[in-house]
């Protein structure tokens, strides 16, 4: 009889071990959901190996639908700009867990190569093809900054990096904002384009986790994101995030961002 209960309570020990939970994650769409989907399913899929909770993607159309979710708490990890790490931070309870370390966070404001502007005084009135108004490197930063200049603009919103890049190239847009990141990623319009103005820098995008999660689940996450760094095969598409260097990320990193008058410019839906 002893023998029967101890080999009932292993079995149930081993079914308590097994069964992992399942998480929502939320992916902010710089780039178009196929590329999104092919960098990051491979990434999720290993750390749910790794840690026997089941990831799951869950792809938004557009920065402006992802925020709308984000703010919402619909996901339970979240990969966000900078920016959605202060303003979520409270409600509805996100908190950083990994960054890239290796770099800071700029905004780029890109013109036509042959365009007659050459400096950001030169956008006075002009037309700016922003992803969404708080995308913070492609926009949040570039607004600020040229507000606190008292450079008056028409923004224009089109839904992602791209979108912004190709409204200048067809002459819809006189100026667009972005990242250096996803400009280097479209070889195909790199030459028709030139960087005009880039912004101070900032902690980049940090994968955050819900309040809701257990503690021990986000540190099991956590520590299988900063293992991923020893694993080769899984480093083309770290980078293509890009995390440079995977590190511990902390509300902290992102303090200096509620004292640059982002709140101003920030648009809740």
């Amino acid at each position: 009889m002893k023998k029967v209960i101890v080999i009932l309570g292993f079995c149930l020990l081993c079914t308590s071990v097994s069964m992992g939970a399942e998480y929502k994650v939320g992916i902010v769409p710089q780039f178009n959901l196929g590329k999104l989907k092919s960098i990051w399913n491979p990434i999720l899929a290993e750390i749910s190996k790794k840690t026997g909770h089941q990831l799951t993607l869950v792809p938004k159309r557009n920065i402006r639908s992802f925020g709308k979710s984000l703010e919402a708490g619909e996901f339970d990890f979240a990969y966000m700009n900078p920016f959605h790490a202060v303003v979520t931070k409270k409600t509805p309870g996100y908190r950083p867990l990994v960054r890239d370390t290796s770099r800071g966070l700029q905004g780029i404001v890109v013109v036509a190569q042959d365009s007659p502007i050459q400096s950001i005084q030169d956008l006075e009135g002009k037309s700016i093809a922003f992803p969404a108004p708080n995308a913070l490197g492609a926009s949040l930063l570039i607004r600020a900054e040229l507000g606190n200049k008292n450079i008056q603009i028409r923004p224009k919103y089109v839904g992602t990096h791209k979108s912004g890049y190709l409204q200048v190239t067809l002459g819809k847009a006189q100026a667009a904002g972005g990242v250096k990141r996803t400009l280097n990623a479209e070889k195909s319009l790199m030459g028709k384009l030139r960087i005009l103005h880039t912004t101070p820098s900032v902690a980049p995008h940090p994968f955050s986790v819900h309040q809701r999660v257990p503690e021990a689940d986000a540190i099991a996450i956590q520590n299988a994101f900063l293992e991923m760094k020893n694993a080769p095969h899984i480093q083309k598409f770290l980078e293509q995030v890009p995390f440079g260097s995977l590190g511990k990320a902390s509300a902290n990193d992102y303090l200096p961002l509620e004292k640059m008058g982002l709140a101003d410019y920030y648009v809740k839906d």
